[in-house]
């Protein structure tokens, strides 16, 4: 996994990181939001638990944010009765 500097993340096309993570870590996007600043975030997880975050910036720049190792799913509370979300 390459090292990602809280200073100075790397940032380019989203489909070239998307791809360059496909290609040498084997990660694809698992999960999806929208920040309330209008930056969509995606969280990338490999086979071998390896992880990424690439948020996704409103002038067509994504970046990737952070990467890590030791993924795990977790299950999602169930909703409760009279809520939307």
């Amino acid at each position: 996994m390459p090292a990602v500097e809280s200073a100075q993340p790397i940032c380019g096309a989203r489909q070239s990181l998307l791809d360059n993570l496909a290609k040498h870590h084997g990660e694809a996007p698992v999960a999806i939001g929208l920040a309330a600043s209008g930056q969509v975030v995606e969280i990338l997880v490999g086979p071998t638990g390896s992880w990424s975050i690439v948020v996704n910036n409103p002038d067509g720049r994504s970046c990737l944010m952070g990467a890590g190792e030791g993924w795990q799913d977790l299950k999602r509370p169930a909703r409760r009765k009279g809520t939307s979300s």
